[in-house]
């Protein structure tokens, strides 16, 4: 038997927050994004099983967990989690397991691609923007922390510009924006 996401958010969202030492009201007041301590409330009793994406983001960050914690029943890995699909046609493509689910979200190995099962242009972006996004924040990481010595550190700072021309290239916004832009 498959679950939606959202199945088992409330209990998540509990047992996070409690773990956090936070109230209902003092996890709504940092976070912000429109939640008052009846949201929260709600949420976690199962009356309400929806958040905006703003919203998770902000729980989470105040929770300091990953979105996926709360949009998935990550500990539940092998629990069925239909993530799309109403007809009985794309049902079963659409429902995979729980950490199938979470290595999809988490930009991993496995993706969900058209209908017919092949990528589509939208996949392969995603994809590579992915990919090219981990591999510049590999080389920036290291390149800020000064990792290595003479050859060592020259690649690193190759790594760092190819990353980011390739990255470019997709279309990516590199701009180095200030915090209140």
């Amino acid at each position: 038997m498959s679950v939606l996401p959202s199945e088992g958010i409330g209990k998540r969202l509990a047992e996070y927050r409690r773990l956090a030492g936070l109230s209902a009201r003092e996890l709504a007041e940092r976070a912000g994004a429109g939640l008052s301590r009846g949201v929260i409330a709600n949420i976690e009793s199962g009356r309400k099983a929806d958040l905006t994406v703003d919203q998770l983001i902000a729980v989470c960050a105040v929770l300091g967990i990953p979105p996926s914690a709360l949009a998935l029943p990550v500990d539940q890995p092998k629990r069925f989690v239909r993530l799309s699909g109403q007809n009985a046609d794309s049902v079963e493509r659409r429902t995979v397991r729980s950490w199938a689910a979470l290595e999809w979200f988490h930009g991993g190995n496995w993706v969900l691609d058209s209908d017919d099962g092949r990528p589509n242009a939208a996949s392969t972006l995603s994809r590579a923007i992915a990919e090219g996004v981990r591999e510049y924040v590999k080389y920036h990481v290291a390149s800020a922390a000064n990792i290595g010595h003479g050859t060592e550190l020259e690649n690193i700072e190759k790594g760092l510009k190819e990353a980011e021309e390739n990255l470019r290239k997709l279309g990516v916004d590199l701009t180095d924006y200030k915090i209140d832009e």
